[in-house]
């Protein structure tokens, strides 16, 4: 058995680690493989997402999966409220949506109600206009639709949210197991001289860049980069070898020792505002320009 056991932190900015460890769970041929995160203190959805997504990948190649839970109780009771306990058993009945969380899903395609569901997370906890919620229904459609459309992931993607009353945070993560951005971008002649990972996923936050053809597309991940720069948020992309962070004023790209085989985007939200969004002039243009008030 091939045992991993994982760091204290399960997050994105630890996700130099998280990765390697899921890599050698993927690469190592069919035998029995141990997740150990009996040390766990802390784990966010960017964790949840790439774990439950390596686990899917183990199984279809043959190889039987043990986890070793948290001795934490405060992390084992968060992992069972946010479905990743029983996540085999329950993604076929649908999402559980609760103030704080919306439960980890294996997505194949669109699903409108789960889109709403995370959609409702945000809005319950900062209260947004009507435009500005609408807008991000439909960057959050597009932002999974990149995920079925060019990633070419085998097993769709993962996703689930979390909103943390004490940091007045929230995260969304969503995970695939695909092509990643870098070899996405490169197969348009338009983008074909893009150098590496670092600048193909600073390049696909930029309006309207897309590796799908004939299609109006490509403001999914831009439109909710410029989100939340206005709430002054962060949005961590990891594709392939790259990294980028994505903070309100500054852009931080990291090489990753440990290339990872698809995107993991997780995007952190502050709630500890008013939380009155809107688009200017609340046009019915869902992209116009955003404000804060």
């Amino acid at each position: 058995m091939l045992e991993l056991k994982f760091p204290r932190l399960i997050t994105a900015p630890n996700s130099r680690s998280v990765l390697k460890l899921c890599n050698r769970a993927i690469r190592r041929r069919k035998t029995d493989i141990m997740f150990d995160l009996s040390t766990v203190e802390f784990i966010t959805p960017f964790g949840i997402t790439v774990i439950s997504g390596t686990t899917t990948q183990c199984l279809r190649a043959g190889k039987r999966v043990f986890y070793r839970l948290p001795r934490k109780n405060e992390v084992h009771q968060y992992l069972s409220s946010i479905g990743f306990l029983d996540f085999f058993e329950m993604n076929a009945i649908g999402a559980q949506q609760r103030r704080t969380s919306i439960a980890l899903r294996q997505l194949m395609g669109l699903d409108p109600i789960y889109i709403d569901d995370l959609v409702q997370l945000i809005d319950f906890n900062m209260n947004l206009s009507r435009g500005v919620r609408d807008s991000i229904r439909l960057s959050v459609q597009e932002l999974l639709t990149n995920a079925f459309d060019h990633s070419r992931s085998p097993i769709g993607c993962f996703v689930c949210a979390q909103f943390t009353p004490k940091r007045q945070l929230i995260r969304l993560s969503v995970t695939d197991f695909g092509i990643g951005i870098f070899r996405a971008l490169t197969t348009v002649k338009a983008y074909s001289n893009v150098k590496n990972s670092h600048a193909a996923i600073t390049l696909a936050l930029e309006e309207g860049v897309s590796s799908r053809r004939g299609k109006t597309a490509g403001y999914g991940l831009w439109h909710i980069r410029r989100f939340a720069r206005v709430n002054k948020g962060t949005m961590t992309v990891i594709s392939g070898d790259g990294k980028v962070n994505f903070y309100h004023k500054s852009i931080e790209p990291r090489p990753m020792p440990s290339e990872f085989k698809g995107t993991a985007i997780e995007l952190k939200i502050n709630a500890d505002k008013e939380g009155f969004y809107f688009l200017t002039g609340e046009r019915e243009s869902l992209f116009g320009d955003i404000g804060s008030g």
